[in-house]
């Protein structure tokens, strides 16, 4: 698989494609060189017969003018003829013809017989395409034919006819290529390397930006340090971009830390207000409680049960504390009745209590397997959360029974119900709807409710609201 990447990287990419246009651009030339050499060996080869041939015409002309066979043979005879390893394609062919296109000299006698019409030897000679001095130059087959006309006094005597082999020049341009080919071959394994180490140069900074993205997400934006290149380029306007969103990120990340650090404050506040109310609501019955003994005469006070009821209201701020610090939980006493009752002494005992009416059912006739604490902060905050939320003469209802195998809470008030934007956020913290309200004892309620794998229902028709919680007889709370 890196394989595959590193192929795939633009590390690579970049310098094997400067190699393959470097090699394009050489193949490119090196065909143009070639097709053009081979065109100047052959224009070469041309201006070479021709010249051959006008330097032959004043020997022949006077061949002719004196019918000297052997005179005209001797000039025409190519000295490669004697070559025995030449074959006919290689020579040259010297014809030469008198003014009636009869046959005079060759230097292949034997092909082109003296006295032999031209157009019965060598038919493909006749008609040629003549200037209108005589001459003709072109491609005859595998021949390039040159016709040179012989004058004398402006009078034409004969014709000198050149045959000149397509590949006689070969060799000579093979010759050329090669030479070509080894100039380019010493170009190329010179400029092959500094292409690779240009594109190398060139695909640094993209690829140190790469590994730099890369690194995003496997380290701290904090302590992520890149070395990017800058320029006006591309590349660089893409590292300066990316390096704007890297402060952008390491600016982020600082707000989320502070984000964080300012939400755990937050929630350290929320707990410490959770436990002042909590606490606050049993501590203010215990009060009560000590001053009324206080004011009692000394023969009417009833200490035993004085003490009783303080400490089971101390019990329950233990529980409570308990609770809302969510540490381990201490094995707690079981529901009895005389818990329901010292809620109710509680409730009574709070300012404006004695001027609503409060009608108080205690179902329980002996102890229930259930937290007695917890029961108990639950009773607190929704009978307290009742009588605060009516008027004078308001009426309150709390009914306490053991239904379908589990406690039955119902706490019910006339306050003029609850508006239905404040029930989808009911049992959020810091959401009172009650002026000078902390918002926390319905927040409170429901986790322990939570707790307790119990359900806690609300309900707010006409003028009325009522909560209703059930509680499972497991005689213990959910652990932590």
């Amino acid at each position: 698989m890196r394989a595959g990447m590193g192929a795939r990287s633009y590390r690579i990419r970049i310098p094997l494609s400067l190699i393959a246009v470097s090699l394009i651009t050489a193949l490119a030339f090196s065909l143009a060189v070639a097709y053009q050499t081979y065109l100047n060996v052959r224009a070469d080869n041309i201006r070479e017969g021709r010249r051959l041939a006008h330097a032959m015409l004043p020997v022949l002309r006077l061949a002719l003018k004196h019918d000297d066979i052997w005179q005209a043979y001797a000039i025409l005879r190519d000295p490669r003829e004697r070559r025995a390893s030449d074959t006919w394609r290689d020579r040259r062919r010297f014809i030469l013809v008198d003014s009636r296109e009869v046959i005079f000299a060759s230097n292949q006698p034997r092909r082109y017989p003296v006295g032999e019409p031209l157009r019965t030897v060598a038919p493909e000679y006749r008609d040629l395409p003549r200037d209108p001095d005589g001459a003709f130059s072109g491609v005859l087959g595998d021949w390039y034919l040159i016709a040179t006309p012989i004058l004398s006094e402006d009078q034409a005597v004969g014709t000198l006819l050149l045959a000149l082999p397509k590949m006689a020049y070969w060799d000579r341009f093979i010759e050329i290529l090669r030479g070509g080919a080894a100039v380019m071959l010493i170009v190329l394994l010179l400029v092959l390397p500094f292409g690779w180490l240009w594109g190398r140069r060139i695909a640094a900074p993209l690829a140190r930006l790469s590994d730099c993205m890369a690194r995003i997400g496997r380290q701290a934006i904090a302590d992520l340090e890149c070395s990017i290149d800058t320029g006006d380029d591309e590349i660089g306007r893409l590292s300066q971009r990316f390096r704007e969103m890297l402060a952008g990120l390491k600016e982020k990340e600082a707000l989320e830390r502070q984000m964080v650090a300012q939400e755990r404050l937050a929630a350290v506040g929320r707990v410490a207000a959770g436990v002042a109310h909590e606490i606050n609501n049993p501590l203010a019955g215990l009060l009560v409680a000590i001053d009324t003994y206080r004011h009692t005469p000394a023969r009417q006070r009833n200490g035993e049960r004085t003490l009783n009821f303080i400490e089971r209201g101390l019990r329950q701020i233990q529980e409570t504390m308990q609770a809302l610090l969510v540490e381990s939980r201490l094995e707690t006493r079981a529901l009895q009745p005389c818990d329901i009752d010292d809620v109710q002494r509680l409730v009574r005992a709070e300012p404006g209590a004695r001027e609503r009416d409060i009608e108080w059912r205690n179902g329980l006739s002996a102890a229930v397997p259930i937290a007695a604490g917890s029961v108990r902060q639950i009773l607190l905050n929704l009978a307290l959360n009742a009588v605060q939320a009516t008027a004078r003469g308001g009426r309150v209802e709390v009914d306490i029974a053991l239904r379908d195998g589990g406690l039955h809470i119902e706490v019910g008030d006339d306050g003029g119900g609850i508006d239905q934007s404040r029930l989808e956020r009911l049992f959020e913290p810091f959401s009172s709807g009650r002026p000078g309200g902390s918002g926390l004892g319905l927040w409170v309620t429901y986790q322990i409710v939570t707790q307790l794998r119990g359900e806690i229902e609300v309900a707010s028709e006409a003028r009325w609201a009522r909560f209703t919680i059930r509680l499972p007889l497991n005689g213990t709370e959910e652990g932590t």
